[in-house]
């Protein structure tokens, strides 16, 4: 059951990129996609993705959800990690440290949530792994070397995220407008760029 929930979450992840951005497949050439779901990585409690990379001249990514947090049922987690390998076929290079990997997290906590807008008509901004709606109440930094701001991607991620939060507050919630908005984002980005 909780595989069948995964592809479930992980098929209209797909849809969402193809039907929303036109985008087959993490890298617009229908890659190859392997999901798993019930791994013991870091005691079963991380969702993650690896590659994209190359096998037998295929691009191919992994995407893994632990069994602890059944994260393989949220939509808008399952959508996070897919951003992943989208943002690893937009940017070469991309390592994912540093200001560059705080940025990506932001805009994959984004997408997810975009994805699930899409999908369900609404988005709860405060309820997901990050306080996106309220960064300090988890100790997460609202702007760029303010309060709370730290070592670490996930941490000081939602510098961008609660920016766009903003956005999406202030008129700019139409979710084929802010998923667009949010995707040119990452053409101008290399593995180099930072905040500034």
């Amino acid at each position: 059951p909780e595989a069948v929930t995964l592809y479930e979450n992980l098929s209209m992840t797909y849809d969402y990129y193809l039907n929303v951005l036109g985008i087959a497949s993490y890298d617009n050439n229908n890659g190859t996609i392997h999901a798993y779901v019930g791994d013991a990585y870091l005691q079963g409690e991380n969702a993650y993705n690896w590659g994209p990379f190359v096998v037998d001249d295929k691009n191919v990514t992994l995407l893994s959800f632990g069994y602890a947090n059944n994260y393989n049922r949220d939509l808008d987690i399952v959508g996070h990690e897919f951003t992943h390998a989208v943002q690893g076929s937009v940017i070469q290079g991309l390592e994912g440290s540093g200001e560059i990997g705080a940025l990506m997290e932001a805009y994959a906590d984004v997408a997810g949530e975009l994805i699930q807008l899409y999908y369900t008509g609404s988005i709860d901004w405060a309820n997901d792994v990050r306080n996106i709606a309220d960064p300090a109440s988890g100790s997460h930094p609202v702007k760029y070397q303010g309060a709370h701001y730290g070592d670490g991607i996930h941490k000081n991620s939602t510098v961008v995220s609660h920016a766009i939060y903003n956005i999406y507050q202030n008129g700019v919630n139409d979710v084929e407008e802010l998923s667009e908005l949010t995707f040119r984002a990452w053409q101008y980005l290399t593995p180099a760029s930072t905040f500034v």
